[in-house]
Parts: C-alpha cells; structure tokens; sequence
C-alpha cells in the first residue's frame, strides 16, 4: 500500500468511532485470532467497559451484552496493510460473539482500498475500531504466522508492530 493511503487510512481510523463520540483510553480488548478453513480470522469476545489505572480492577462485558458495531478493522505487518471500513450509510456490523472477520475478505457493508497480499510468515497486528453507544472502542492484537501460515504463538524476541503513530511519524519526517 503507498504510503498516501497509510495516511488516509490512520486518519480515518482515528477519526471514525469517535467523532462526537467518549473516546476510551488505551485498548477496550483484543480481538481473539483463529483459522477458519485456512483463513486467518478474528473476534471479539470481551471488552472494557470500565476502565482503571489499576488494571485488576477493570470491568470487563461480554460483547454480546451491549449492541457493539464494527466501524473499521486493519491487519498488517509493518509493510503491508489490509484495511476495510464500513459503507455509509450503514452505522457498522453488529459484533456478536461469533462474528468472524476473515482476512482477506470484506463482510457485506464494507469496503476496502486495497486487495489484501497474502500473507507471509512473520508477526502481525490486527486493530478493530468499533462503537458501543456513543463510546468508541478498540481492540488491538498482534499474531504470528509460520512458514506454512498457520498461527503460532509469538516468539518474545520478535519485534513486535510499530505502533500507527510511529509509522506515520516515520512517514511524516
């Protein structure tokens, strides 16, 4: 993906679950990655809706608790990013916990900028950016693929993702 529409892409990320919008600090949960029929899947079965400095004393709901939509989601490792949002004038996807999204392919209601490149061996990291009412939500992960490209527990000594933030400073300047 050029580096024009990893711009556009962290701008539209940031901008919107949020607008007008509580905005959550930190990450409301992390999307659980499994193989489906050998795709690369994610849901979301938890999330934060009370947050804490303390961490033990963080609330956390089921997702099928409240009415959760997915706004956006982007997977990539540092080079390449797939990325899909939402269609106007659809207000998302309902996330349940048994709603899957595939790598790859774009639920109904949502588009993408770019096909998605296979992907490779190596360490990955997913974020979804969804809304709860008027709060906004996110749900950040990283995975790791072996050679064959199936998932595999991370090794610790692996870099992991940069954050967007960083890329798009490294970008920037």
């Amino acid at each position: 993906m050029r580096q024009s529409s990893v711009l556009v892409a962290i701008f539209l990320m940031a901008l919107t679950p949020m607008q007008a919008q509580a905005v959550s600090f930190g990450v409301d949960g992390q999307p659980a990655a499994f193989e489906d029929n050998g795709q690369i899947c994610f849901r979301v079965e938890k999330y934060i809706y009370s947050h804490s400095i303390i961490s033990f004393l963080q609330s956390t709901r089921d997702i099928d608790e409240r009415e959760v939509l997915l706004q956006d989601v982007l997977i990539g490792d540092g080079k390449n990013y797939w990325e899909i949002a939402y269609e106007e004038p659809t207000s998302g996807m309902r996330l349940r916990r048994s709603t899957a999204i595939c790598y790859g392919n774009a639920p109904a209601g949502f588009t993408t900028t770019d096909a998605a490149e296979p992907l490779a061996a190596g360490r990955y990291a997913v974020l979804m950016n969804a809304t709860a009412g008027q709060d906004g939500l996110r749900f950040y992960d990283h995975f790791c693929l072996s050679e064959e490209r199936h998932l595999i527990r991370c090794e610790e000594k692996e870099e992991p993702p940069r954050s967007l933030w960083e890329r798009f400073l490294d970008w920037v300047f």
